[in-house]
């Protein structure tokens, strides 16, 4: 599963899709490769959420929205997030 970092706050509401995040505008790098209904693991600095990835128009643009599919966890602490606290 790819993972992306992203902010997970605030939640979105987006019809049909539910709750979720956006992930980027079409043709950023993180989400470049991303296809419609890809499971991907969300990171924030403390949590993440797997989610749904659906490409949507907002404001004009086409972005990519996830949906969430679970309830926001907390993150397991690594080295790596502890690099982030610093």
């Amino acid at each position: 599963m790819r993972v992306i970092t992203a902010e997970l706050w605030p939640p979105q509401e987006h019809v049909p899709f539910g709750e979720g995040v956006y992930i980027g505008v079409q043709g950023e790098s993180h989400v470049a490769s991303l296809a419609e209904d890809e499971l991907v693991l969300l990171q924030d600095i403390d949590v993440q959420v797997v989610v749904r990835a659906h490409k949507v128009r907002y404001e004009g643009r086409e972005v990519w929205f996830g949906a969430f599919q679970e309830e926001i966890q907390d993150r397991p602490v690594t080295q790596e997030t502890v690099k982030g606290h610093s």
